[in-house]
């Protein structure tokens, strides 16, 4: 909380996001979701990432995309909880 507790705020219309760091080739990005948050499908143009829950938990879906005019299908569905 010591280092991420002073960039921590929370919108009620959606999640808020901040840049912590940004690079040529990354960045870090803090999310806070309140209960009820949600965002649409998306991808993230081949990058990667890592998650940290630190209060709460967060539902995340993950599905494979098979081709234009297809339906996705859901690869995984689960709920991260804090530590």
């Amino acid at each position: 909380w010591e280092l991420f507790g002073p960039h921590i705020s929370f919108d009620p219309g959606g999640y808020f996001r901040k840049r912590l760091y940004r690079a040529h080739d990354w960045e870090m990005l803090i999310l806070c979701w309140l209960p009820g948050h949600t965002t649409v499908i998306h991808d993230h143009g081949g990058s990667w990432g890592g998650t940290a829950v630190l209060s709460g938990s967060i539902h995340e879906q993950t599905f494979s995309w098979r081709g234009a005019g297809k339906k996705l299908v859901k690869r995984l569905d689960r709920t991260l909880p804090a530590p």
